[in-house]
């Protein structure tokens, strides 16, 4: 039996390569939930006026809907990196399982 090397290189490859866009996006939406959170608790002082009030809780509500956003991408990066994660390892072990896996992608 043989075993396309390239493609389970690829695959390997695809499966660590998927986390890669998550770190920033969960950086970004630390960032919103702190700036959401320095909103709130100026909302929270005495001594301004409605209108300044009104203006917080429509900056509040943005960074809610990018939070929320952010949030539903963050979830599908993590689904894509889970799935592709386990095909590789189902492809990985298949090829261990019948002597064919690379040394290098032993660890991989």
């Amino acid at each position: 039996m043989r075993i396309n090397v390239s493609k389970l290189r690829a695959i390997i490859a695809e499966a660590n390569a998927a986390n890669a866009p998550i770190l920033p996006l969960q950086h970004r939406v630390r960032a919103l939930r702190l700036a959401r959170s320095e909103l709130r608790i100026r909302l929270d002082r005495p001594g301004d006026d409605e209108k300044k009030r009104k203006s917080i809780r429509a900056e509040i509500a943005d960074l809610e809907k990018q939070i929320e956003t952010i949030d539903t991408e963050i979830e599908e990066h993590q689904d894509r990196a889970t799935a592709t994660g386990r095909l590789a390892m189902r492809c990985r072990d298949f090829a261990r399982e019948r002597g064919l896996l690379p040394p290098d992608l032993e660890t991989n």
